[in-house]
């Protein structure tokens, strides 16, 4: 059998993770976030009914308001150029119609230009403005503050200043912001002179606009220069991108006074760079980072002409040679003039790409995104403790995030040993239960946790397999798993708290202050139920618990007390007795209600009871418990009777006089009667001391002071519940830090009247059939020849018997033990225990029956090496051994 010990580390992974990603990348690849476009909707020319949407070179503008989920269409002339425009107004989602814009006032024939309505925009605050195309210095913008009353002129005149010639302006408008921070920004062409002029309109009021004609340096004027000039869209801070031939694209910036210069003001190129596709119309959404784009534009009637509708992510401009995705818009009629808009809309422009091709109708594309994995990472790292492989199972486990799927796998001596790493076959879960433990799982294990986005490693935690210790002088007897019985409640309620044996009738005695309150007796050879004990009456008003703990006496008196701990003044605390281990016994107060405490004192009484002789020589043994009420808890108290029936006891509260240091609580949870007047107690964390007691005046002395290290296997420093065999120099207890907890028997070394002052020998260890968790360390452990029982809160009972010892290998010696020879003579040097006399002795000869002789006195030893000089040796050679004298 083995123990498994298991810690964290914080260890750094270095090649193992490596190892690791390498090979899982090699099936599985990472997935960043992905768009698509698919059909929303198509309104195809003269459709829907009542629309103005038809062919003839007529629909040659379009915008979109998002509050209202509006698409508005433009069309330049109903019944041709420079006649009664119209402006449409379509549901985003679906492309109904919804009704067509008032377009009274709107100028027509030849002062109203060469088409009263050419291009459309809706600002932030959704204002549409409408403006006309012309080459003459009629040019003017108007102004729906709602698109179904009549308009306002907001700007009429020549916007170049007359700084240009042969001019041409309005084949398409940007508006962006709102209120009086709306701007206009409108291309400017000529037929005759190559520019690159734009005109920025702004305004103070909201109602009146002023141009200012930009000069963009840095970008080469385009070549023609005579047909419409549509693409272009406001980017961020003061700029635009514009892309005046459908391949180069530009982002320029102007400066953020422009408005306060004179014109024409100097715009600069800040960056060339180009589109996969060389789109003609631009969207831009500063807020998401992407653009929609349209074009180019064939001139073609082929049904097979096709003209590309496309998203891209902007910034960066580094990588603009594929979008993030796009989508054909079916051209079925030709477009000679090359005109028609596109515009993200949408729930925060987003969601949808609206793209007009004049004579071909409107498209409307649905944005579909698919988020980028997230890679995994670890919200629960696994935890490792220690447990022996009497426990059948154990679960590693981790808790991670990221997006699903996710896959585990568990890898064994990854840190440790790079060489010997290796996946553990089938752990391809957030689990991984290692089943009846051996030796051969001893190593380092970490989980890979993988998705679609990356990968992440568990910090490693480390399996260690112990084998039990095992002495065939002890054999297992029986044993009962919790919820086997009633008064066995494995619930976490504590419930089981008292076990008592009676040499006289061969029984157990379990009892149990919860739900089943009650004393119930079971045959200690086999554990079965016998019966229960007459409990009736038990309790005192004020106490905490009615039964707690049991005891019998030499003579078959059975003893139980309650447990006090209410912190009120009353004395509350009771030991009730009954005549004998028989379900006629009728209880009757041995004890109070009283207070064993010392005067002026109030201690907890009753977790913790020791009771020993007959008769009149009865004694009982109480610890006080830390924590509670007002009193130190570094005292115990002794209860004795001159009585022969179990009643009339009287406690005398023991101090221990020379207690500095000591813990309060040192007898909380394990006490018990040592030999003659001393007693022995350990709590979980605190030493293990022997104490002699004065049975008159109470007065006691701390004679052993063992620290709470690690003895063997077992974890001493846990260790309590606690009995002892001072015939055999035995002491039982609970270890409530292994896993499972066990009935952990210890062996004393030196004699039961003078224990030496090292760590106990770790002899034996019975595993209770259970593992729940017991954080308040309750349990009794009874040892009375050749009987061991063991209780242990949640986790149920334990028997053994034993049978003849031998004495345990006294550590520390010979294997330590070292002889130099110097100019003064020879030094013994040996591993000590502090406080522990060792003689050094010698001998000439080596035989069978060796005598030898002590050399100078016994050397009480002060450290954990202690050394000896045989100053004047003979010549003859000698041979030195150190021994307990």
């Amino acid at each position: 059998m083995t123990k498994l010990t298991i810690t964290n580390s914080s260890k750094s992974w270095g090649k193992p993770i490596l190892v690791a990603v390498t090979l899982l990348s090699l099936c599985i690849e990472a997935a960043a976030q992905t768009y698509a476009l698919a059909p929303l909707w198509y309104d195809t020319t003269n459709s829907p009914v009542g629309t103005h949407i038809t062919t003839g070179d007529v629909n040659r503008g379009m915008a979109y308001y998002a509050a209202s989920n509006i698409v508005f269409v433009v069309n330049k002339g109903i019944t041709g150029s420079g006649t009664t425009p119209a402006i449409d107004a379509l549901d985003g989602t679906t492309g109904a119609y919804l009704g067509s814009a008032n377009v009274t006032g709107v100028v027509t024939g030849s002062s109203g230009g060469n088409f009263s309505l050419n291009y459309i925009g809706v600002a932030n605050d959704g204002v549409l403005y409408g403006a006309n195309l012309s080459t003459t210095p009629a040019y003017k913008i108007y102004q729906w503050t709602n698109w179904t009353t009549a308009p306002t002129i907001v700007y009429s005149g020549d916007p170049t200043g007359g700084l240009t010639t042969g001019k041409r302006v309005g084949d398409s408008i940007a508006i962006t912001g709102s209120g009086v921070n709306t701007m206009i920004l409108a291309a400017v062409v000529s037929g005759t002179t190559p520019t690159t002029n734009m005109v920025l309109f702004s305004t103070v009021d909201g109602v009146n606009f002023t141009p200012t004609l930009l000069d963009i340096s840095g970008m080469a004027a385009p070549s023609g220069n005579d047909g419409p000039e549509p693409g272009y869209t406001f980017f961020t801070n003061n700029t635009f991108l514009y892309n005046p031939e459908n391949s180069s694209t530009y982002l320029v910036q102007f400066p953020a006074n422009f408005a306060s210069l004179t014109s024409p003001v100097t715009a600069t190129n800040l960056l060339t760079t180009t589109f996969g596709g060389n789109p003609v119309f631009l969207s831009y959404n500063p807020t998401a980072g992407l653009l929609a784009t349209m074009g180019p534009v064939p001139n073609s009637t082929s049904a097979t002409a096709k003209t590309a509708v496309s998203l891209y992510e902007v910034p960066p401009f580094s990588d603009l040679a594929s979008a993030l995705a796009t989508t054909n818009f079916v051209t079925t009629n030709a477009n000679g003039n090359f005109v028609g808009g596109v515009a993200l809309g949408g729930v925060g422009g987003t969601n949808v790409i609206y793209a007009l091709d004049c004579n071909n109708g409107i498209q409307a594309e649905s944005i579909l995104f698919t988020a980028g994995a997230i890679p995994p990472s670890i919200s629960s790292q696994p935890v490792g403790g220690a447990f022996f492989s009497t426990l059948p199972s154990f679960t590693l486990a981790v808790a991670a995030g990221g997006t699903a799927p996710l896959y585990y796998q568990w890898q064994f001596n990854s840190v440790s040993n790079v060489a010997t790493a290796t996946n553990i076959l089938a752990a391809t879960n957030n689990t991984y239960t290692i089943t009846n433990p051996t030796a051969s799982v001893s190593g380092w294990y970490d989980v890979i946790v993988t998705n679609a986005g990356g990968v992440t490693n568990s910090i490693p935690v480390q399996v260690t397999v112990l084998s039990p210790t095992t002495n065939s002088a002890f054999s297992n007897l029986w044993s009962l798993s919790p919820s086997s019985r009633p008064y066995l409640d494995p619930a976490g309620n504590y419930d089981t708290r008292g076990l008592a044996f009676d040499t006289n009738t061969m029984t157990l005695l379990v009892c149990d202050k919860g739900a089943d309150l009650g004393i119930f007796v079971l045959n200690a050879t086999n554990g079965n139920d016998l019966f229960a004990m007459n409990t009736i009456g038990i309790g005192v008003t004020g106490d905490q618990f009615s039964l707690d703990q049991v005891g019998v006496a030499d003579d078959g008196i059975v003893y139980a007390c309650n447990l006090y701990d209410t912190g009120s003044t009353a004395d509350t605390f009771a030991i009730f007795s009954w005549s004998s281990v028989s379900s006629n016994a009728v209880p009757q107060f041995a004890y109070g209600p009283s207070d064993p405490s010392a005067p002026g004192i109030q201690d907890r009484w009753g977790d913790t009871m020791a009771v020993r002789g007959a008769g009149a020589n009865t004694e009982i043994l109480l610890g006080s418990y830390n924590g509670f009420l007002n009193g130190p808890a570094t005292n115990a108290a002794l209860l004795t009777t001159t009585a022969t029936d179990g009643t009339g006891f009287n406690a005398l509260p023991l101090i221990i006089t020379n207690a500095s240091g000591i813990p309060a609580g040192f007898s909380s949870l394990g006490i018990c009667f040592g030999a003659g007047n001393t007693f022995w107690a350990k709590s979980p964390g605190d030493d293990l001391y022997e104490i002699a007691f004065d049975p008159v005046s109470g007065n006691c002395n701390i004679l052993l002071d063992l620290p709470s290290g690690t003895s063997g296997n077992s974890s001493f420093n846990s260790m309590s519940s606690i009995c002892l065999d001072s015939i055999h120099n035995i002491l039982t207890g609970i270890t409530f830090n292994d896993v499972p907890n066990d009935l952990s028997v210890y062996q004393l070394y030196g004699t039961p009247s003078a224990p030496l002052p090292v760590p106990p020998y770790l002899s034996d260890q019975a595993f209770f059939p259970s593992n729940i968790g017991n954080s308040q360390a309750n349990g009794v452990t009874i040892i009375k020849a050749p009987y061991i029982f063991g209780l242990d809160v949640n986790n149920g009972l334990a028997a053994l018997t034993y049978g003849a010892l031998t004495a345990p290998p006294f550590p520390g010696f010979p294997a330590t033990a070292s002889a130099v020879t110097t100019g003064k003579g020879v030094t013994i040097t040996w591993q000590s225990y502090s406080n522990v006399s060792y003689q050094v002795e010698y001998s000439t000869l080596l035989t069978s029956n060796t005598a030898w002789t002590d050399l100078g006195s016994s050397i009480l030893a002060t450290n954990i090496s202690t050394s000896y000089t045989d100053t004047n040796p003979p010549d003859v050679a000698r041979y030195y051994r150190v021994v307990l004298p």
